[in-house]
């Protein structure tokens, strides 16, 4: 005769009621896992002991994770946002490394772009789970990359790069002629460098102002929703 089929543990009643209060809730769902949150994201712990069987959603469940995924979708649309502007940057830096590396100020712009692209990569991922700081770190981020572009321009405005030889012989050729290369080339380079200064004033400012109304979003979001939801999105085990 085989043996009857062992029953499967249910939860608490209040475990994933979504109208039990939020200190009434059950902790972490996963019974192979306790979650530890750190500043920098949840870290899972091995429980001693046999698997259990995993818990069983009703409808109601189902239904809370649907609405917290609705209310998260603006935090979760900020994380793309995030995860663009760093790739975008350091294929920048990239680049400016390639191209600069034979002036100093070429160098520092590409590590600075490098670093900056590196933290808003970081804060991404941190955002991902929920870590309230990172909308506000983020907005710091656009902060620095908004003072390294003007700093950069102001340079090449102050100390603007010396014509090569050729270009300097001709353009006294052509001086003689009514055409100034040099004020030509001083009014260009004004115009490029100042319009840089006004992009990242008026972009890195916007995204930064972005980011920050996005850590008042992602308290309320935690305050409204049960603990389970959270300790789930915050594990990767649900969106």
């Amino acid at each position: 005769m085989p043996p009857s089929p062992t029953p499967r543990p249910a939860l608490p009643a209040t475990a994933l009621d979504p109208s039990t209060p939020r200190q009434a809730q059950a902790q972490p769902l996963s019974p192979l896992a306790t979650l530890d949150y750190a500043a920098s994201g949840p870290r899972a712990k091995a429980v001693a002991g046999p698997p259990l069987a995993a818990p069983v959603f009703s409808a109601d469940h189902v239904q809370c994770l649907a609405d917290a995924k609705a209310r998260l979708k603006r935090i979760r649309r900020a994380c793309g946002v995030a995860r663009f502007d760093g790739n975008t940057l350091a294929i920048f830096a990239v680049l400016t490394l390639i191209f600069g590396f034979t002036s100093a100020s070429g160098v520092v712009m590409g590590l600075g772009l490098g670093a900056i692209a590196w933290f808003e990569l970081h804060q991404a991922k941190r955002l991902e789970r929920l870590a309230t700081d990172a909308p506000r770190a983020l907005a710091v981020n656009q902060v620095m990359l908004a003072s390294l572009l003007v700093v950069y321009a102001l340079w090449c405005l102050l100390f603007p790069a010396a014509l090569p030889a050729e270009v300097v012989s001709a353009a006294r050729q052509l001086k003689s002629l009514g055409l100034d290369v040099e004020e030509l080339q001083a009014s260009i380079n004004s115009m490029v460098y100042l319009a840089l200064i006004a992009v990242a004033i008026g972009a890195q400012g916007s995204l930064a102002l972005y980011y920050w109304r996005r850590e008042k979003m992602l308290k309320t979001y935690l305050e409204q929703t049960p603990e389970w939801v959270v300790a789930m999105q915050r594990a990767g085990v649900v969106s």
